[in-house]
């Protein structure tokens, strides 16, 4: 009887540290998740973005703070990038009243990016069916994301392999005129409106600037594309 009770006081003595260590850790995992929660919410209502598209890893947790109290807020750096590394602060009240605790994680943002459903070469132009979707972080995405209804029409100022992003660096307008095209010139003045034979000295896209020549005097001026075969002299 005397070593049943022995040995059933050493498996309350082995088990008690493993519950309190069970229970510390779930304590932790929970004030990890809330932490996260709450800097998710800070971040999507100072930015355009929504919860579900905001990525947090790395979390660091201050030493003591479950011990501080329940966590009221997380409070974000006065700064206008909210991604990659971000130190935040974390308000909690407790015995001590309000306390401020730094924490860090590092947070990227996930969004909807246009990618080539196929290799889309210098100078091509992006038609509907060259176009996929996937979701990346905003951190590969340089130049701002575009929706494929702006892309379609543009031409690909680069070579784009499959299942490469595509970024308003990467498109430009296709050239309506091209060198060597004979174009009608024309000088708008108030009152006035005279046009002559032109000749485009090279490819120009519609609202951009080109040189051209005035086949009468035989000098190049700078135009403006109206459409494939009208340019304008601004004033």
């Amino acid at each position: 009887m005397r070593n049943l009770i022995s040995t059933f006081a050493m498996l309350v003595a082995l088990w008690l540290p493993l519950a309190a260590q069970a229970g510390d850790s779930q304590d932790s995992i929970a004030l990890e998740r809330g932490l996260e929660d709450a800097l998710r919410d800070a971040i999507a209502e100072r930015t355009q973005w929504q919860p579900d598209q905001i990525e947090i890893s790395g979390l660091t947790v201050p030493a003591g703070l479950a011990a501080a109290g329940n966590f009221l807020q997380v409070e974000l750096p006065n700064q206008a990038r909210l991604t990659g590394h971000l130190p935040f602060q974390v308000l909690t009240v407790g015995e001590r009243g309000r306390v401020r605790q730094w924490a860090s994680a590092r947070v990227e943002v996930m969004v909807d990016a246009v990618v080539a459903a196929r290799t889309i070469g210098r100078h091509q132009v992006i038609e509907a069916t060259d176009l996929g979707h996937a979701r990346l972080p905003l951190s590969h995405i340089h130049g701002g994301v575009l929706e494929a209804d702006r892309l379609v029409g543009m031409r690909a100022t680069q070579r784009v392999a499959q299942g490469g992003t595509l970024s308003s660096r990467m498109v430009e307008q296709p050239p309506v005129i091209h060198r060597g095209d004979p174009v009608t010139l024309m000088v708008r003045r108030p009152g006035l409106l005279v046009s002559t034979l032109g000749e485009a000295r090279e490819d120009g896209a519609r609202d951009g600037l080109i040189e051209v020549m005035n086949l009468s005097s035989r000098r190049t001026v700078q135009a403006r594309v109206v459409d494939a075969s009208t340019v304008e002299v601004p004033f």
